[in-house]
């Protein structure tokens, strides 16, 4: 932190103490810092991953602008990270992937950066699309085509064909999984 924040030469210089990103006066004292982590409720004999994050990426390293926070927080909290925003709230693209995880994360990541819209971001290409796998009185939810076909021991290429056609295929009948219908997507089965 000292290092990439006041030693010119030090590879990431020019992300932090050249764009004027400081540490406190309070922190150039270990003992400071280190009360102030352990204040922060870091297990020191755990399997404690967290690290300090600054809540205001252009912000300086004190106490009013960190917090210890895992990878994937840092990972949305960066100067690149973009978001799009879905009834009030703003979403990340590794927020997006959690939400629905058949959507592939550089996918959606491309499409916040194009400015598209919510609906359009969320939006499943055929390839990732969810679908149902029928059989009598039983249905199946999968990620995609390809988890459909290594679950039930199909080839995923004559799912699709069977899906092309509309006809079922070894018992199966196959559908695009519709999010607003009543079923949940399962994303373990076990058969």
């Amino acid at each position: 932190m000292l290092k990439r924040c006041e030693d010119p030469e030090d590879h990431a210089y020019k992300h932090y103490g050249g764009r004027g990103i400081q540490v406190c006066n309070e922190w150039h004292d270990y003992n400071n810092f280190k009360k102030w982590y352990l204040d922060q409720g870091f297990d020191v004999f755990g399997n404690d991953k967290r690290t300090t994050d600054r809540i205001d990426v252009d912000g300086n390293y004190c106490p009013e602008n960190c917090r210890l926070a895992n990878i994937s927080t840092q990972a949305n909290n960066k100067r690149n990270t973009r978001y799009v925003e879905h009834c009030g709230k703003r979403y990340s693209a590794r927020d997006i992937v959690n939400l629905y995880p058949w959507l592939s994360f550089n996918t959606v990541r491309s499409r916040i950066y194009r400015g598209l819209s919510w609906e359009e971001v969320v939006k499943p290409s055929k390839k990732n699309k969810p679908i149902t796998a029928s059989k009598g009185n039983i249905t199946i939810i999968f990620q995609n085509k390809r988890d459909a076909g290594k679950k039930l021991g199909i080839d995923s290429s004559y799912i699709n064909k069977c899906m092309q056609e509309d006809k079922p295929g070894k018992g199966w009948r196959f559908e695009y999984f519709e999010e607003d219908s009543e079923k949940k997507l399962v994303t373990e089965t076990k058969l």
